[in-house]
């Protein structure tokens, strides 16, 4: 798959899970129709769909699944690193090689003279079993997902872009309306950030005792025991055929955070996802959401802030139909599917 002068690039991908797997799906794999047009391309992921669907959810049950999962995709992987991976002109590693693994079995691709791009979208390097910052130094370009993240990796390695993670926007204005007078606010996520709403459980818990109309939507795999802390609670299982419609209703969108520092490498993809259906937004001040927000939206830093932007939101129209307007007006030229289409192929262009 080398090419020659007349020959298209060849590009090799790596991601962590297939299009199931959100990381994966919305780093690369939803451009992956259009890249197709344009390159020859080769794609693999690493956790199957069972994995991702499923055994994520609840590792303890499935340790046994999991491991053999894991010894077989980390057998295929260093195959397709070492026998595949080299016939192409570049190399897509999205997030990790092979998880809890340090080796990162570069060294074949390099010695073929093919390119390295790394992806990466959240402080992977904070893991203590990361082979992030390794996989950094051996690549020619490292695409990452916000400014922090940039920030950490230029340390290792001076050729760095920051990309921003975004959903196919072109999928999001069939289901504009306004809402404003459901009074859901939502949230969407995984069990690995639900416990961030813990930060909103008391503000929340008085609005909705004032107006039994305001609900919380949870989309997600589960609720994880919050319908027992707050009321109203609506959960919708997240699917990927019925997310967009779920999410569509809401009145205002939610990113509680607390300041850590994995917190403070995240992209804000919740919020994108809120704002890309033109709902205002509410986000606690932590790592790149108030670059994100600018005028879509509210940053709140406690509890007393939480509920007066919540209810601002929730009762103020005017406000809030401000705020819905700037989103079609300023967040769509930054955060579009065709406006980061052209940055990703831009920047794997530039790679000689």
């Amino acid at each position: 798959m080398s090419r020659d002068n007349d020959k298209r690039k060849s590009i090799c991908f790596f991601t962590l899970y297939t299009d199931k797997g959100a990381s994966s799906k919305y780093r690369i794999i939803q451009f992956r129709e259009d890249l197709e047009k344009k390159y020859d391309t080769k794609w693999f992921n690493f956790w199957n769909d069972k994995y991702t669907e499923e055994y994520i959810n609840n590792k303890k049950k499935y340790i046994v699944q999991i491991v053999t999962i894991y010894l077989i995709s980390a057998i295929k992987r260093i195959y397709q690193l070492l026998f595949i991976a080299p016939k192409y002109d570049i190399v897509f590693i999205q997030k990790t090689i092979i998880p809890k693994n340090k080796n990162t079995f570069l060294s074949r691709i390099k010695k073929r003279n093919r390119r390295i791009i790394y992806d990466v979208d959240d402080a992977v390097y904070e893991e203590p079993s990361s082979n992030s910052d390794n996989i950094a130094e051996k690549s020619d370009l490292i695409i990452c997902g916000n400014q922090i993240l940039r920030n950490h990796y230029k340390k290792i390695n001076n050729k760095c872009i920051v990309i921003p993670t975004i959903d196919n926007t072109k999928l999001y204005p069939r289901y504009w309306k306004n809402t404003f007078d459901n009074k859901i606010i939502g949230w969407i996520g995984s069990k690995s950030t639900i416990n961030n709403l813990d930060l909103i459980i008391k503000p929340l818990k008085q609005i909705i005792e004032n107006d039994k109309r305001v609900h919380l939507r949870i989309i997600c795999s589960d609720t994880y025991g919050y319908e027992n802390k707050i009321d109203n609670i609506e959960f919708v299982k997240w699917d990927k055929t019925n997310y967009l419609k779920s999410l569509s209703d809401i009145t205002i969108g939610i990113m509680p955070l607390y300041d850590t520092s994995f917190n403070r490498g995240k992209c804000g993809f919740k919020l994108i996802q809120y704002l890309s259906l033109k709902k205002p937004v509410i986000a606690s001040d932590v790592g790149v959401n108030k670059t994100i927000v600018k005028d879509c939206g509210l940053i709140a830093h406690n509890e007393s802030e939480w509920g007066m932007a919540i209810k601002t939101l929730l009762y103020d129209e005017k406000q809030y139909n401000k705020m819905s307007d700037n989103i079609e007006n300023s967040f769509l030229s930054v955060y579009g599917y065709d406006v980061i289409y052209d940055k990703l192929t831009t920047a794997i262009e530039a790679i000689k």
